[in-house]
């Protein structure tokens, strides 16, 4: 992780800083406004909650869609990629086929904020209804729609990435286990 600790350092004194994201490890996904709140995956949909630790239904992989800069999110523990991400209604991660899975392209904010947005359909964000916990689409762009993408080393897909499998995308946070 050697070149990872040095992009973190760039970033702590560089807020234009690139720093590589790692195509075949796992990422918690939070509310920049709540960083303890996770998204993870229910029967019904996505939601949000604040499990007592990192477990691998919060836990999603970042897969390139084969179009520059798009990418599925795929959950760990059910393998399926969020699926359904239409205006208004709640999304889900409902199919383990890649070919019903939705791209989406990771919008930078502030420094380690991303808005998730809908490849297809400009300004369709993924965002949390707070008084459900529900991870909805719409067109939200409030605090409620950034995300934290932090790479969670203990829960690594495979120990050793060469740099050819890395994809760059800007301001990726990284918690220490």
């Amino acid at each position: 992780f050697a070149n990872l600790d040095a992009a973190v350092a760039q970033i702590q004194t560089n807020t234009s800083a690139r720093v590589p994201f790692l195509a075949d490890c796992f990422y918690s996904i939070a509310l920049s406004s709540n960083a303890n709140r996770y998204m993870g995956t229910v029967t019904a949909g996505l939601n949000t909650s604040t499990p007592e630790e990192v477990t691998d239904n919060t836990q999603w992989k970042i897969v390139p869609s084969g179009v520059t800069g798009t990418y599925y999110i795929q959950n760990r523990e059910t393998g399926n990629f969020i699926s359904v991400a239409q205006k208004g209604q709640r999304a889900k991660a409902a199919s383990s086929d890649i070919a019903e899975a939705v791209p989406f392209i990771l919008i930078p904010d502030a420094p380690g904020e991303f808005f998730i947005q809908h490849a297809e359909t400009a300004g369709l964000n993924l965002y949390n209804n707070g008084s459900t916990n529900r991870v909805q689409a719409g067109e939200q762009t409030g605090n409620n729609a950034k995300w934290l993408l932090r790479l969670e080393e203990s829960l690594l897909a495979q120990p050793e990435i060469s740099t050819n499998e890395q994809i760059t995308i800007y301001h990726m946070q990284r918690t220490d286990n």
